[in-house]
């Protein structure tokens, strides 16, 4: 391990840009836990209110294109 801290003491450029990577990582994660704080809990698409409305759209959306593919032969 201090071979590669020796390694950074020697690279100036190399050092600077870590820590300018490790503050940008630490506002990431400020971020994100903030997002995490104000987002609704995930769901199974079952579990949203217009998923019986989408099955129904799919279903008639299959049945007329299993009638038109029925009629086109």
């Amino acid at each position: 391990m201090q071979k590669h801290a020796d390694w950074f003491d020697n690279h100036e450029p190399a050092q600077a840009r870590f820590e300018e990577n490790e503050e940008w990582l630490e506002e990431l994660e400020d971020r994100v836990v903030a997002l995490e704080n104000i987002a609704h809990p995930s769901k199974d698409i079952e579990e949203f209110e217009s998923y019986p409305r989408l099955l129904e759209t799919i279903k008639q959306m299959v049945k007329d294109e299993i009638r038109n593919q029925s009629g086109q032969k």
